[in-house]
C-alpha cells in the first residue's frame, strides 16, 4: 500500500473515518502491513488468476486499510466490528479467508481463535475451504500451520482457526478474538441468532475483538441483517456517534433506477473486474421481463432491500405462450398433475403438465380444469369479482352440486382423464388431502404429497418462470388460469428461493400453485412406468 494518497485510499461509501476519528489516528505502517499480507503470502486458487498473488482491489484495499490502520491511544484497533455490504460476484468469500487467516496468523494475537461463521454447513465450509487452500498453496504458510479437515493450527502461538455454523450442537464456552460473519443477510432462523450472539458475548476476554460481517443485502422484514444494517446507515450518516463500528455499504439508493449501467458502476466496484459488465446486461434484461425476478436483481446486485412480496408473472410473456389446442392433440402423452384442493368451499383446480421435446426444445403444454361449488357460484362473483357464471356456461369451470367441493366428482375427473392420457405422477398439498390421496392410491395413482414451502416450490416456480419468460411453456389461454397469473403474487426468502404466495395474494391463484406443482413433479421424476405398474405414496 501506498503511502501517499492515503485520503483517496481510505475512501469508502458515504464514509469518511476522520469525522469521528476520536483520538485514535491512522497508522500507515500497520495498515500497510495488513494490505499486503495478501499478496505476499495468498495466491488465487481458481479462474484467470489461479496461481497469482492476491493483490486487493481498491475497494477492498480501503476496507482492510481502514479495519487495521486505525490505532487507539493505547495501541489497539479502533475499529472492533464492521459491516460490509456488497452484491453478488465482488469476491467476498475470497476477501473473508483472507481477513481470517490475517488474524489468526498476523494480527499479534496469542492463542488466537478465529471462527468463519455462516447460516448453514455449506455456506460456513466455502470460505474456510478457501482458507485451507491458501495456506497449503503457500510454502510459508504451510509450514506454520497444520491444516487439518475443521481446524487450521497455528503451533508456535497456539492459534486456531475453525468454521462454526447455526446448527452447530453449541457455540458456548469459546474464547472468540475474530469472527466472520458470511452471508449475514440469510441468517433468518433463531439458532442463527443464538450463534451470533454466542459469538460476539464470547470475545468479552479480548483486548481488542474484531467481527466482521459481509453479506448481499436482504429483504425488508426484520431480521439479524436488517438490525445490523439499519445500525450501520445510523453509524455511516452520524445519527449514532459509534467510532469503533465500520460501515462498508455499497448500496444503491431506493429511488436509483436499478436499470442504469452508472448505478451498477458504483454500487459494484468489481464490475468490469471479476464481474462483466454483459453479466449485468443480461440480469437486467431478465428482471425487466420477469417481475419477480426484479427484486432479486434489485436486492442481490445493487443492494437495494426489497420486500420479500413480489408480483409475479409478465402476464405479455404469458399470454405470448397463447397457443389453442384441444385435449384430443394431447391424447396418448405422458403428462404430471397437480391438485391444489383448495378450501371446500374455494375453487379447486387440477392441471395436467405435458413435457415436450421437440424441434423447439424443451418446454410444458399445459391443459387445467377448475371446481366449484353451484351453489357458491354468486357468492364468489361478489368476493371475487370475476365473472364465474359466464366461465361456468363456457365450460371453462365444472360446478359440483351443494355448497362444498365433492372431492368424490374430483377423482372421478382424474379417471377419466387418465383413460386418455398417460398419468404419471399426481402432486397433491398435504393439508386436508389425506382421503383425497389414500383414494387416488386406491385407483392404482402414484401420488407425491407435494410441499408448499420453498424447499418444494421454488425450484419449479422458478421453472415455470423461465418456460413463460423464454415461451416454452404451451397454455390454450383457459380465461381462469390467466386470471390466477396475473393476480399471483410471488414470495421470496432471503436466499432467493421464490414460491406463489397464496396468503399475500389478492385473490385465487389455484391454478398456478398447482402448475407449478405439476411442473414440479415432472421435472424431478425419472419414473417411465406406467402409472398401473407402479404404485406408491411419495412425501416431498
Amino acid at each position: 500500500m501506498s503511502n501517499e494518497n492515503t485520503e483517496v485510499d481510505l475512501m469508502l461509501p458515504d464514509y469518511n473515518p476522520y469525522d469521528q476519528c476520536g483520538k485514535s489516528e491512522f497508522n500507515i505502517d500497520i495498515a500497510s502491513r495488513a494490505v499486503d499480507f495478501f499478496s505476499l503470502f495468498l495466491k488465487h486458487d481458481k479462474g484467470k488468476w489461479a496461481g497469482k498473488p492476491f493483490h486487493l482491489s481498491p475497494w477492498q484495499i480501503s476496507v482492510v486499510a481502514n479495519m487495521f490502520g486505525w490505532i487507539r491511544p493505547d495501541g489497539t484497533r479502533r475499529y472492533r466490528s464492521s459491516l460490509i455490504e456488497l452484491p453478488r460476484k465482488t469476491g467476498k468469500s475470497h476477501l473473508c479467508a483472507g481477513l481470517a487467516l490475517y488474524c489468526l496468523i498476523a494480527d499479534k494475537e496469542e492463542g488466537a481463535e478465529v471462527y468463519t461463521a455462516a447460516a448453514d454447513r455449506d455456506q460456513a465450509s466455502i470460505v474456510f475451504g478457501i482458507a485451507k487452500r491458501f495456506v497449503e498453496a503457500d510454502e510459508y504458510l504451510s509450514q506454520m500451520c497444520s491444516v487439518y479437515r475443521n481446524a487450521i493450527v497455528v503451533e508456535s502461538t497456539g492459534s486456531t482457526m475453525k468454521a462454526l455454523s447455526s446448527d452447530a450442537r453449541t457455540a458456548h464456552g469459546l474464547n472468540a478474538s475474530a469472527v466472520i460473519c458470511d452471508e449475514l443477510h440469510v441468517w433468518t432462523k433463531p439458532d442463527a441468532r443464538d450463534l451470533f450472539e454466542a459469538l460476539i458475548t464470547s470475545q468479552g476476554a479480548r483486548s481488542q475483538p474484531l467481527t466482521i460481517s459481509i453479506t448481499t443485502a436482504g429483504t425488508a422484514e426484520p431480521t439479524l441483517w436488517k438490525e445490523t444494517h439499519n445500525y450501520a446507515e445510523q453509524v455511516r450518516d452520524n445519527v449514532i456517534d459509534e467510532t469503533s463500528f465500520l460501515p462498508a455499504l455499497w448500496c444503491a439508493k431506493k429511488e436509483e433506477p436499478w436499470d442504469d449501467p452508472k448505478v451498477w458502476h458504483r454500487v459494484n466496484p468489481s464490475l468490469g473486474v471479476t464481474t462483466p459488465v454483459e453479466f449485468y446486461e443480461q440480469e437486467c434484461a431478465k428482471a425487466k421481463a420477469l417481475p419477480s425476478y426484479a427484486n432479486a436483481f434489485r436486492r442481490l446486485y445493487l443492494n437495494q432491500p426489497t420486500e420479500a412480496l413480489s408480483r409475479w408473472l409478465s402476464m405479455d410473456a404469458f399470454d405470448d405462450c397463447e397457443e389453442r389446442y384441444s385435449e384430443e392433440e394431447l391424447y396418448g402423452r405422458k403428462c404430471y398433475v397437480g391438485l391444489d384442493l383448495s378450501s371446500t368451499l374455494d375453487l379447486t383446480a387440477l392441471v395436467l403438465a405435458f413435457p415436450r421435446t421437440d424441434d423447439e426444445g424443451k418446454g410444458f403444454d399445459i391443459l387445467p380444469f377448475f371446481f366449484i361449488p353451484e351453489a357458491n357460484i354468486d357468492r364468489r362473483l361478489r368476493t371475487d369479482g370475476v365473472p364465474y357464471p359466464t366461465w361456468r356456461d363456457a365450460g371453462h369451470i365444472i360446478c359440483t352440486s351443494g355448497d362444498v367441493i365433492d372431492y368424490g366428482f374430483v377423482l372421478n375427473k382424474i379417471l377419466d382423464l387418465s383413460k386418455r392420457y398417460d398419468i404419471k405422477e399426481i402432486a397433491i398439498d398435504r393439508w386436508n388431502a389425506t382421503q383425497v390421496a389414500i383414494s387416488l392410491e386406491a385407483e392404482g395413482f402414484n401420488v407425491a404429497y407435494f410441499g408448499q414451502g420453498y424447499r418444494s416450490m421454488s425450484a419449479p416456480s422458478k421453472e415455470l418462470e423461465a418456460s413463460v419468460i423464454g415461451k416454452r411453456l404451451r397454455h390454450n389461454g383457459h380465461p381462469v388460469l390467466r386470471w390466477n397469473a396475473s393476480v399471483c403474487a410471488a414470495e421470496e426468502d432471503s436466499a432467493g428461493n421464490i414460491k406463489p404466495s397464496k396468503k399475500r395474494s389478492n385473490e385465487r391463484i389455484d391454478g398456478i400453485v398447482a402448475t407449478v406443482m405439476a411442473i414440479g413433479r415432472a421435472i424431478s421424476s425419472s419414473d417411465d412406468k406406467s402409472v398401473y405398474e407402479n404404485r406408491g405414496l411419495e412425501s416431498i
